[in-house]
């Protein structure tokens, strides 16, 4: 009987040393694979394309080969190196201006750009390198431009198709892009300038005395 007791006991103490075994492994599996999958984002992320700010670094993730950049912050306008930058503004909303100031990337001229509207928080696609990133951008034909601008075209440019971007900037221009029937963007999108962006000049001192004139 009491050998019967003792077997019990000792099971019960080996079931309980088997579930604390097989509890412990799966705690350390589940830390190793925690830890694995941080350093596997690290290293995605080290190998993503960074867009320089001024002032801070966009955060990128690398995501079967795009990089994935969450724009932050605002550039100064002086700045002149070559890289993709990101402005915000609008207070609630969240505008990207995309822009590249480097004459050896084929985006058009040097002073192309492009500008993203979304809510707060939203990430944009772009490829590794800037290079390559050509691939992300479909040029858009101007259909109708007003006649003040007929001398000169803007240009204009948009995310690839199945992107949903309708307004943009560009040259000191507000722009729309007209999307197909079924809401769909693609390179043989419209767009239409819908207004100049406006900017507060100075009074010239002569306007001053012509207006004084004027009043006398």
């Amino acid at each position: 009987m009491k050998n019967t007791i003792w077997m019990k006991k000792a099971a019960v103490v080996f079931c309980a040393a088997v579930c604390a075994a097989a509890f412990a492994a799966c705690g350390q599996k589940t830390v190793k694979e925690s830890g694995a999958a941080a350093e596997s984002k690290t290293e995605a992320e080290s190998k993503g394309f960074q867009a320089e700010l001024n002032y801070d670094y966009a955060n990128t993730v690398n995501n079967d080969a795009e990089a994935v950049i969450k724009l932050l912050g605002e550039p100064e306008s002086d700045r002149d190196d070559g890289v993709i930058r990101a402005m915000s503004f609008d207070g609630g909303k969240k505008k990207a201006l995309l822009y590249n100031e480097n004459e050896d990337v084929n985006y058009g001229r040097s002073d192309s750009c492009w500008a993203l509207e979304a809510s707060v928080g939203e990430l944009f696609v772009l490829s590794e390198e800037p290079e390559s990133s050509e691939a992300f951008f479909e040029a858009l034909r101007l259909e109708e431009k007003p006649e003040k601008q007929s001398s000169r075209l803007v240009d204009g440019y948009a995310l690839a198709e199945g992107k949903e971007v309708y307004h943009f900037f560009c040259d000191g221009y507000e722009m729309e892009i007209l999307p197909e029937s079924d809401g769909s963007i693609h390179r043989d999108s419209r767009a239409v300038i819908l207004a100049p962006l406006e900017k507060e000049e100075p009074e010239s001192e002569e306007s001053e005395e012509e207006t004084e004139t004027a009043a006398n």
